[in-house]
């Protein structure tokens, strides 16, 4: 009977939590697929939930790693999350086939993919500040300009009644406009999955 999931466990999994784990088995002096074995029940994650049906069908840990990989790159997803999950399974499976000190390696994992997800927070950290930054600079001017509006008539007057007010008033909103998108189009670039977040995340890697 093949391993099932627990229910529950998020889509992205807690690959952190469970890779401290598995390190804590292997200190302590457990075989590879009894560190995994134990990781899945106290802290199940996406990957390693599927590493283990592999391994409950009889296939080692090498076996059940490269079984998860074909799956994953079947699935085609380039996300900095499935490169995680791809550098995890890659680190299992050479740790399982050479041996040795199976803690070190994935102490090493575990430094790696907790530096990763640090980044990622600064980056939605930075983000944030950026957006609301954002945010002011484009509705501020729209408010003063607003209550300018209600509060001269001969401001009011000049912006609604000439050619020249006219001007001023559409070109000051499509610079404004333009600026929010740009903005936001640089703060996605640098955030979002394929973007510079991804290149920055991605250089990261094993050494």
């Amino acid at each position: 009977m093949r391993f099932r999931p627990s229910v529950g466990v998020s889509q992205a999994g807690d690959l952190t939590a469970a890779l401290g784990t598995m390190h804590r088995f292997a200190i302590s002096g457990h075989a590879l697929e009894t560190a995994i074995r134990e990781t899945v029940r106290s802290h199940p994650s996406t990957v390693f939930d599927a590493v283990m049906s592999h391994l409950s069908t009889g296939a080692t840990v090498g076996e059940a790693c490269r079984f998860q990989l074909t799956d994953m790159h079947a699935k085609k997803r380039t996300t900095v999350r499935e490169r995680d999950n791809t550098l995890a399974l890659h680190v299992v499976s050479l740790a399982d086939a050479l041996g040795g000190r199976v803690s070190e390696h994935l102490e090493s994992l575990l430094d790696i993919v907790t530096e990763r997800d640090h980044i990622r927070r600064e980056l939605a950290t930075q983000s944030a500040t950026a957006t609301a930054s954002v945010r002011l600079m484009t509705w501020m001017p729209l408010v003063c300009g607003a209550w300018m509006l209600m509060d001269s008539a001969d401001i009011r007057s000049f912006l609604l009644d000439s050619v020249p007010g006219w001007t001023c008033l559409v070109l000051g909103i499509a610079l404004n406009l333009s600026g929010r998108l740009w903005m936001q189009h640089v703060i996605v670039s640098a955030n979002g999955d394929g973007g510079r977040g991804d290149e920055r995340i991605g250089s990261v890697s094993v050494q």
